[in-house]
C-alpha cells in the first residue's frame, strides 16, 4: 500500500509541476485589477503601452499566481488532498516579482521560490517534519516532492530563458516608465556622450560606460536612441558605472560570469566553465571585455 501511494504521490507532483511551470513563463494574470488599470506612481495613472500590455507599476509583467494562461487566476495556488490543503500563492507571486525586478538573480528567485513552497508544506501541516499520512494517504511528505520536482521545473533551460526576457523587458519597462514620468522635465531616455564618456539615460537617473566592449554588451539588451553630444547634468543623478548584464566574458585569458548585479566570479579552469555552462545554456557568451572587470564590478571569487 506504501508503494502505492508513494508512486501516486510523485505522479501527482509531476503533473502539477508542469502546471506551474507554464503559468511561470506564460501571459500573466492579475486577480482583482481592472485589465485597464496599469498602476500609478505618485498619484499618476500610467497609460497603456502595447509593449507591456499586462504590465502594473513596477512590473512590466503582473504576478501570474499559480495558473495557465487560459485559466481563471490562481486555479493551482493551493495544493490540496482531503483535509491537507497548503497555499502556493505567496510563493508564486514573489516568484514572478523577483523575475522583475531588476538586479535580482535567477538563482536567488529559485532557491527562494523553493524555500517558500516547502515552508507553505510545512504550514499547512502544523508542524514539521511530518511522517504520518493524511485522507486519502496523501501526506506532507507529497507536498514536499511537488516543491522539489516544481524547483527542478523552474531551474531547468526554459526557466533561464524566461528570467532573462524578464530581466530584458523590466530593463526597457522602467526605462519607458522614467521617460514618462519625467517629461515635464525634459530627461529623455536614450544614449549620450559628454566628449570623454557615454552614458545611458533611463529618464531619471544616467550610469556611465567605462570602455567600448561594456557599452556593446549594454547595448544588446537594452535599445534605445543615441541623443548625441549632451550635458550629464540634465539627465538627473550619477549612479556610477552601468550594471553589466548577465552572461559570460572573457579579460586576461581568464573567463568570468556577470551575475547582472553588478557583481562577477571568475572559473579556475575550463573544466569549470564548461560545467557551470552545461547548467546555464541559454546564458550569452558576451566575448572579450577590454576593460579590467574590477574596474566596475565586484569580484565574489570563483564560480560555483
Amino acid at each position: 500500500m506504501k508503494r502505492i501511494f508513494k508512486f501516486l504521490s510523485l505522479f501527482i507532483a509531476s503533473v502539477l509541476s508542469i502546471l506551474l511551470l507554464v503559468s511561470l513563463v506564460a501571459d500573466a494574470h492579475w486577480d482583482g485589477y481592472a485589465d485597464d488599470d496599469y498602476g500609478s506612481y505618485n498619484s499618476y495613472k500610467l497609460p497603456y503601452n502595447s509593449d507591456f500590455p499586462k504590465a502594473y507599476y513596477p512590473y512590466a509583467q503582473r504576478p501570474d499566481g499559480c495558473s495557465l494562461p487560459w485559466e481563471e487566476p490562481g486555479l493551482h495556488d493551493k495544493f490540496q488532498f482531503g483535509s491537507y490543503e497548503a497555499n502556493f500563492r505567496p510563493a508564486c507571486y514573489e516568484h514572478d516579482k523577483c523575475f522583475y525586478t531588476i538586479g535580482s538573480s535567477f538563482d536567488e528567485c529559485s532557491r527562494n521560490f523553493y524555500a517558500a513552497t516547502r515552508a507553505a508544506c510545512e504550514k499547512a501541516a502544523g508542524e514539521s517534519p511530518v511522517t504520518t499520512f493524511f485522507s486519502g494517504g496523501i501526506s506532507v511528505a507529497t507536498c514536499y516532492t511537488w516543491a522539489t520536482s516544481t524547483f527542478g521545473a523552474v531551474w531547468s533551460d526554459g526557466g533561464w530563458t524566461a528570467f532573462r526576457a524578464a530581466q530584458n523587458m523590466q530593463h526597457r519597462y522602467m526605462a519607458w516608465v522614467n521617460s514618462i514620468l519625467n517629461s515635464s522635465k525634459n530627461s529623455p531616455v536614450g544614449y549620450f556622450d559628454n566628449g570623454a564618456t557615454v552614458f545611458y539615460s533611463d529618464g531619471n537617473t544616467h550610469c556611465g560606460f567605462v570602455s567600448e566592449t561594456h557599452l556593446s554588451f549594454y547595448q544588446k539588451v537594452i535599445s534605445v536612441p543615441n541623443l548625441g553630444r549632451q550635458d550629464p547634468n540634465n539627465f538627473g543623478a550619477y549612479t556610477g558605472a552601468c550594471v553589466m548584464p548577465t552572461g559570460y566574458f572573457e579579460n586576461g585569458g581568464t573567463v568570468y560570469f556577470s551575475a547582472g548585479n553588478g557583481s562577477f566570479c571568475g572559473f579556475p579552469s575550463g573544466e569549470a566553465f564548461d560545467s557551470h555552462r552545461r547548467s546555464r545554456p541559454q546564458e550569452t557568451l558576451w566575448g572579450r571585455l577590454d576593460v579590467a572587470p574590477s574596474k566596475f564590478l565586484t569580484y565574489t571569487g570563483v564560480c560555483e
